[in-house]
């Protein structure tokens, strides 16, 4: 990225004008390994370095320009003016988990808040039934803020079982970023060691379990703020402890620039096209209702193959169903208008009776009882709702009892069927030919009758026709 006003590799709101003086900082012995780092932006052309934080750092970071590492940067907000940062009082309270034992965790102190709220991480951490939040929960500018439903804790000092308080919190998957967002120079931490503080190392960056909102904060606080300096935050004495809260001001003679950044690395685009994949991919193994189940257990029983390899399967039947009743009025008045119907056509009529004799022929159904003629049908009959079900459940069965004859015809009958059409392709001419000859056996080996072409140079179309009982 080249800057638009001096050409230098960095983003246009970068730039500082040439002739303005560059500030170099000198860095403050760091407070520990988990302390917040920040960097402020100087007049090499090089590199450009970002300020995340705001002036008097423990360590600057800088941030190469031509860098291998692809780096996303967004832009959270410039100032150019301010020369403080704000601090939110944090605190350290138990919380007693589902077995009544104290777990640490950590709380921030927020009274614009009209409700409490824990992370859903520290929630499962802590075991706590679970209830349906009785309300929306909603954020600035009335943005809809998900919720995992809401608990009820107890929480007390770290130091003393009194006091303790019940509080109703809302699951959310966040509550804050990490605080504080702001870097404590040393000189500063040393002001406070005098104070009984709720949270001793208020100034490391680390995670926020709990925020409390006001529904608590008012009854946690003992008395007024206490201002130690006029360009450092003041302390409030709670229940807890003592809190650190307020504006922490930085030298105003450092003319530099300040950057709210937030730097992180960039997924490439084939990890990002693989993650989208596995996310819309659908489960290896499908998840079966009740009568899904069902179904299969009476067909994996039951089933069955005669001397001729065709498959006979049973009719899988719900249970506890009420008996059908007497229907054979209703069949015989169907049955005589489609006689008369049939009388007006003769052309249809002979293709009428041509089809059920080529069914009785091939003995698919077989005569039954009465003056009209019953038949009882044998095989599987279009329009029964488990005839799909028993249709492709056969074809898999058929692929498990022959796959290890035909492995090839066995492959496309698992992976490449949809409802009674197979869609397959293979690399060369050759193997679409003996593809088409393997799966062509089958009819002479199952009963299940398959029909395979070649459609368009290598790529085979399988259109199945069951023949089975």
């Amino acid at each position: 990225m080249t800057c638009g006003v001096c050409s230098s590799p960095h983003h246009y709101l970068l730039h500082r004008d040439a002739g303005a003086p560059s500030a170099v900082l000198t860095p403050q012995p760091p407070l520990s390994d988990a302390g917040a780092s920040s960097a402020v932006l100087t007049s090499q052309p090089s590199r450009s370095n970002v300020c995340v934080a705001g002036i008097n750092p423990s360590h600057s970071v800088s941030v190469d320009a031509d860098t291998d590492v692809a780096l996303k940067e967004s832009l959270h907000s410039v100032n150019e003016d301010a020369n403080y940062g704000v601090v939110l009082g944090t605190t350290r309270i138990h919380i007693a988990d589902i077995a009544g034992q104290p777990q640490n965790c950590r709380a921030v102190l927020d009274s614009g808040a009209q409700s409490s709220f824990i992370t859903l991480d520290c929630a499962q951490r802590l075991g706590l039934r679970r209830n349906k939040c009785p309300f929306t929960v909603s954020g600035l500018g009335g943005e809809v803020v998900k919720n995992y439903g809401i608990i009820t804790c107890d929480i007390k000092p770290c130091k003393s079982d009194v006091p303790s308080f019940v509080v109703d919190m809302v699951v959310v998957a966040k509550v804050s970023s990490e605080m504080p967002n702001i870097s404590f120079p040393y000189e500063v931490v040393e002001e406070y060691k005098r104070f009984d503080l709720a949270d001793p190392l208020f100034y490391e960056k680390s995670a926020v379990d709990i925020l409390l909102g006001n529904d608590v904060v008012s009854e946690l606080i003992k008395d007024k703020p206490v201002n130690i300096k006029s360009n450092i935050p003041n302390v409030i004495e709670t229940v807890f402890g003592y809190v650190v809260s307020g504006k922490l001001y930085y030298d105003s003679q450092l003319t530099s620039q300040i950057f709210h950044l937030s730097v992180c690395e960039e997924k490439s685009l084939d990890k990002t096209l693989h993650d989208f994949w596995e996310v819309e991919e659908l489960p290896c193994k499908p998840v079966l209702s009740p009568l899904d189940q069902l179904a299969e257990d009476i067909y994996a029983n039951e089933h069955s193959r005669d001397e001729s390899g065709r498959y006979v399967v049973p009719l899988p039947f719900v249970p506890e169903t009420p008996p059908l009743g007497d229907s054979r009025a209703a069949a015989e008045r169907r049955l005589l208008a489609t006689e008369r119907k049939l009388a007006r056509s003769p052309v249809l009529q002979q293709a009428y009776n041509d089809f059920m004799l080529e069914y009785e022929k091939l003995d698919h159904m077989e005569l039954y009882t009465d003056p009209i003629k019953i038949y009882e049908l044998k095989t599987i009959t279009y329009g029964v709702s488990s005839s799909p079900f028993l249709a492709i459940r056969t074809l898999l069965q058929l692929a498990s009892d022959e796959g290890e004859r035909f492995p090839s015809a066995a492959a496309v009958i698992r992976q490449g069927i949809y409802m009674d059409d197979a869609l397959w392709s293979c690399e060369t001419f050759s193997q679409a030919c003996a593809l088409q000859d393997e799966l062509r056996c089958f009819h002479l080996t199952s009963g299940v009758m398959l029909i395979a072409k070649i459609t368009w140079q290598t790529l085979v179309h399988v259109a199945f026709l069951p023949r089975s009982s």
